[in-house]
């Protein structure tokens, strides 16, 4: 089944995304996520992570493993598309600080 943006579970998948994210990589300082179709394969979709700070490269480096760590959540809540992780720091997306 291809992942849907506009599916009543995307919030579901906001928090869970967002909440293992925090919980395997502490020193990520999350701003926003936004989860994207990717209309040219039905198997993936794309989870653009805004983050406060450009990461040096030893903590770029830990969030490779990403995928492999959240992918066994979002199936056990029945999404089986393949999440493509995207870390963008906020001055480098050009969009102000998210509000609370």
């Amino acid at each position: 089944m291809a992942f849907d943006v506009s599916s009543p579970n995307v919030d579901m998948l906001l928090n869970l995304i967002k909440s293992k994210l925090m919980s395997f990589f502490p020193f990520l300082e999350i701003d926003r996520i936004y989860l994207r179709e990717n209309y040219y394969d039905d198997s993936t979709f794309f989870v653009d992570v805004i983050i406060q700070d450009v990461l040096d490269k030893k903590k770029a480096g830990e969030l490779a493993g990403s995928v492999r760590l959240i992918r066994p959540y979002l199936i056990e809540i029945g999404e089986l598309s393949f999440p493509v992780f995207s870390f963008i720091a906020r001055s480098e997306a050009g969009i102000q600080k998210h509000a609370s």
